[in-house]
């Protein structure tokens, strides 16, 4: 899956194809949220530090 020019990918296995697919895409749309986290994080940190000093 790719949002802003980045790639997120995600691995999943079972024994029935369409489940380790919807178990892959889950595990790609977390790895999406945590990053989305980080970079909101990162901005209020910044933005505190700015506000502060």
């Amino acid at each position: 899956m790719k949002h802003q020019e980045r790639i997120f990918s995600g691995q999943a296995f079972d024994t029935d194809i369409v489940v380790a697919a919807a178990y892959a895409h889950i595990n790609a749309l977390n790895r999406l949220y945590r990053y989305l986290q980080t970079e909101i994080s990162q901005f209020h940190q910044t933005e505190s530090a700015f506000v502060s000093g």
